[in-house]
Order: C-alpha cells, then sequence, then structure tokens
C-alpha cells in the first residue's frame, strides 16, 4: 500500500502553481478541502464547511470517490485533474 505523507505549505503551493496553469477538480480528504479551495485556482469536490443538503452530499460523493479504483476515477463527470492523498499538516 502506498504510504500517506502530510500535505504541507509548499505542497499546497505546488499545487496552487499546476492550478493557475491549468485549473480543475481536485479529489482531497474533506479535511483538506478548505485549505486547497483557499490556496489554489481549483475546486474541490467537497469540505467541512456544510451548511446546506448540497454540502453534505458532496461530502459523501468525495467519500464514494476517494474509493474508487483510479481507472474508475479517470471516467468520472466532472474529470477528476488532480488527486491529493496527503494528510493535513501543519499548513498555516
Amino acid at each position: 500500500p502506498a504510504q500517506l505523507r502530510r500535505l504541507g505549505n509548499a505542497d499546497l503551493q505546488r499545487l496552487a502553481a499546476e492550478c493557475a496553469k491549468s485549473p480543475g477538480v481536485v479529489l482531497a480528504e474533506r479535511n483538506l478541502g478548505h485549505y486547497i479551495t483557499y490556496a489554489t485556482d481549483c475546486t474541490v469536490i467537497g469540505n467541512n464547511f456544510i451548511l446546506t443538503d448540497q454540502h453534505l452530499r458532496k461530502l459523501d460523493e468525495t467519500e464514494l470517490l476517494l474509493r474508487l479504483p483510479i481507472e474508475a476515477l479517470r471516467r468520472t463527470d466532472p474529470p477528476i485533474h488532480y488527486l491529493v492523498t496527503a494528510l493535513p499538516d501543519d499548513l498555516f
């Protein structure tokens, strides 16, 4: 199994640079969603900012997508442009 490493500010800066060149959808664990939205020009499917039922559905969608094999992720609509497989760290 792949080892998860911590996501730090330098990782977010690299993702921000990639998103600036080619914005798209980022699939990441829900605790990272807000940081990615704040730090990049990309969008996330779900994060912990929950105000409506739609936000709850997006969290369920995120959990479902994170369980899919990579081949299935390549066929999602909308397409997943970036996959972040890391744990949150001291980001800011």
